[in-house]
């Protein structure tokens, strides 16, 4: 596909996420790394991510949107600790082996957002907001 419609897709996307997210400001905690549907270094979407509960202290529910890796909007995300080194979905800050982390709940189904983790600490910042 020549390249001048990739980027009339990417743009295309990239204005309906903006869409949602607008709807979404006034019923959720919003923190994104980049605004929603920006292009990241390595050619991906920037997800649209928001906190929207912690159902207990080893839980949040999440509402992630990402033309890549599908919609969730109501999505559970369980502590852990981070096995390898990554970077955070929801601040971009860089993740270390032994960091305590969110990761999507993927017991029954393994989700398309199944590789992201979110920093315990930027869950606390999100929602002391």
């Amino acid at each position: 596909m020549p390249a001048q419609y990739v980027n009339a897709w990417r743009q295309t996307v990239a204005a309906l996420g903006y869409a949602r997210a607008g709807r979404l400001a006034g019923e959720a905690v919003t923190v994104t790394p980049k605004q929603a549907g920006e292009v990241g270094r390595h050619g991906h979407m920037t997800p649209s991510i928001h906190i929207l509960d912690r159902p207990s202290p080893r839980l949040i529910a999440v509402s992630w949107s990402d033309p890549c890796s599908g919609h969730y909007g109501y999505q559970v995300w369980r502590a852990s600790k981070a096995a390898c080194a990554g970077r955070c979905a929801l601040s971009g800050r860089p993740v270390h082996p032994g960091d305590l982390i969110y990761r999507p709940d993927a017991r029954l189904r393994r989700p398309g957002n199944a590789d992201a983790v979110i920093v315990a600490s930027s869950v606390d910042a999100a929602l002391d907001r």
